[in-house]
């Protein structure tokens, strides 16, 4: 290579974007571009380590991010990973925000050349596309009036709790709610203060069941409640918890007067049953529940 190629080859070197260096054997650095330079705020000294320049980042807080308080423990582990393969891939963050792509390509002779791309705007449309999946998720799954889970995400998520049970040999409990003469409440006083009803019951259910416990809406006045490892005794109790809630609860204020309640069935899984039969039961003993009189009834 002639003086003149060399010269123009390092001058592009500097104007490109990318970051690149070069290591020796030793991971002396022997030479960084610009890019390279802004990128990992490399230090103006002499004979300039690889390591040098780790320690550099971590203890002035600029270029690469390291997220470790011992950079000793960080540099011995990094340190086993480089030169283990030819070629190492791998996303690297910066203390000014920016991502980058690194790319460290291992020579036969020990010198390893590092080129490093900025990926930040790509990252950005990761993240935006990553924050909109989990937003048409959380919508696809929840029940937008009261912001309970869905009948799509409750049937869905019934049988994975059922072979959890299974897995663990741990009792499984499934409860259905059907709320009391509810048409009659829509009729005397307005779909608004019906939907007034169903938003306080899923709050007064959330308030007085454990987090464990999957709430969903799965009908117009229909809720399901999948208790995992609970007994049926367990599960009576804290749906009776919530019809006391309800019962003392200051409808003047939180209802303008209007007084609601709720039959229920439950029903705990059995060796035999499915998701189908499951549910089955629990709606055989909710309309048991509702021809007796209203309340809680247990199969």
């Amino acid at each position: 290579m002639s003086d003149t190629t060399e010269h123009t080859l390092l001058a592009c070197f500097d104007e490109s974007v990318q970051g690149v260096a070069l290591f020796d054997s030793q991971d002396v650095m022997l030479y960084a571009n610009s890019a390279f330079r802004s990128m990992l705020a490399v230090p103006v000294v002499d004979s300039l380590t690889w390591e040098g320049l780790m320690r550099n980042c971590h203890a002035k807080r600029k270029g690469l991010i390291i997220a470790d308080d011992d950079i000793g423990a960080w540099l011995s582990r990094v340190q086993r990973k480089r030169r283990a393969a030819s070629v190492r891939t791998f996303e690297s963050d910066l203390f000014d925000g920016r991502w980058l792509w690194v790319v460290e390509s291992t020579h036969a002779d020990g010198h390893v050349m590092v080129v490093a791309t900025d990926i930040t705007e790509l990252k950005t449309t990761e993240r935006t596309l990553r924050q909109a999946r989990d937003t048409a998720l959380v919508h696809a799954n929840t029940d937008s009036l009261t912001g309970l889970f869905n009948r799509r995400y409750a049937l869905d998520w019934l049988p994975k709790e059922i072979q959890a049970a299974r897995l663990g040999h741990r009792s499984l409990c499934v409860g259905l709610i059907d709320l009391d003469d509810f048409k009659e409440v829509n009729d005397t006083h307005g779909h608004q203060m019906g939907d007034h009803v169903l938003k306080h019951l899923a709050d007064k259910m959330r308030c007085h069941m454990r987090p464990a416990d999957t709430i969903s809406r799965i009908g117009g006045d229909e809720f399901l409640i999948i208790f995992p490892d609970t007994s049926l005794a367990d599960a009576s109790c804290a749906l009776s918890r919530v019809r006391q809630a309800i019962a003392h609860a200051d409808v003047t204020v939180e209802l303008a007067g209007v007084k609601y309640s709720f039959s229920a069935g439950i029903a705990e899984l059995s060796h035999e049953d499915t998701s189908k039969s499951l549910l089955q039961r629990a709606d055989t003993v909710l309309y048991a529940a509702k021809r007796g009189g209203r309340g809680l009834n247990m199969m």
